[in-house]
């Protein structure tokens, strides 16, 4: 039998080689559901698949996905769960930073604060048009009034040596 996971619904196919739970497949992850949760739901239906008396069943995560993402999760059963390391270790071991630039990871750490700094005037709860709030900005004393995840205001590489590279706050 063949079970075709899609979002929350699960079609069911005969086919007699499946009968035993073994290898790599993916599931599409909707935004708004932890990859746990969803690799946790693979795990019970699979295991309602193969009746009572299978209980030793194991479904390990290739990665990992945000909450808010969507896409697809590689999941392994059984051998899969080695075959899932087996492919994260050689996909680690060929990679090459030679893409990596000092100029890149510039741009992606201006990024970064770009996005923070806008965070950081919605958190604020200041009107943005306002002469107060151009006078604390222009002074860095912009601050959240409420709680808000964490903001980074100033970072910078500090070392930079491919692979490897240091980030730090700067004030």
């Amino acid at each position: 039998m063949v079970v075709c996971l899609q979002a929350d619904k699960m079609v069911r196919l005969k086919w007699p080689l499946f009968q035993t739970l073994r290898g790599v497949f993916a599931v599409y992850k909707p935004p708004g559901i932890h990859w746990k949760r969803l690799r946790d739901t693979v795990e019970t239906k699979l295991l309602k698949v193969k009746g009572p008396k299978f209980v030793g069943l194991k479904v390990g995560a290739g990665h990992r996905l945000d909450l808010r993402s969507s896409g697809v999760l590689v999941l392994g059963v059984g051998n899969g769960n080695q075959q899932l390391v087996h492919l994260h270790d050689r996909h680690l071991t060929k990679a090459r930073p030679d893409h990596i630039t000092l100029e890149r990871l510039e741009r992606i750490i201006a990024v970064i604060q770009g996005i923070h700094q806008r965070a950081l005037l919605t958190y604020s709860g200041i009107d943005l048009k306002s002469q107060e709030a151009y006078e604390l900005a222009s002074r860095g004393l912009l601050r959240p009034m409420h709680k808000s995840p964490p903001i980074i205001t100033a970072i910078r590489c500090v070392h930079f040596s491919p692979p490897n590279f240091t980030l730090g706050q700067h004030k």
